[in-house]
């Protein structure tokens, strides 16, 4: 269910731009069931996404700064409808997934990414 939500939030996007898939969980315990930890790029693709588009992904962790950041980013649900941007960015959160408005949400992002490079997952580089 979730990767059906995300290919349908992240599939219209239009090239080139940047998908940012934040805070998602990678597997499921105890038998670790991968979620999105294999073939979100490829899944994505398949659905329509263009292969220009650059993919990146953040995966959910206890520590207080991904806590800090999904916290964040929150604020920014809800993009208006009218808003066409070269940029989705979507979390996770409570099993649901939500489309953010990139407006608010990029800085965050970019600045989490600058602090935090190790937490980022480069899926596809849109070349």
């Amino acid at each position: 269910m979730m990767i059906r939500e995300t290919m349908l939030l992240c599939a219209t996007v239009p090239p080139p731009s940047e998908v940012d898939v934040v805070n998602v969980t990678h597997s499921f315990r105890p038998y670790m069931v991968p979620v999105f930890a294999n073939g979100l790029s490829e899944a994505l693709h398949a659905n329509g996404l263009s292969s220009s588009v650059r993919i990146l992904r953040n995966f959910s962790t206890p520590d207080a700064e991904q806590q800090r950041l999904a916290a964040q980013l929150l604020r920014c649900a809800d993009p208006p409808p009218d808003a066409i941007r070269n940029r989705t960015i979507v979390i996770e959160v409570g099993g649901g997934i939500f489309k953010l408005d990139a407006g608010c949400a990029s800085t965050l992002v970019d600045s989490d990414r600058a602090v935090r490079p190790g937490t980022w997952d480069l899926l596809h580089s849109g070349q």
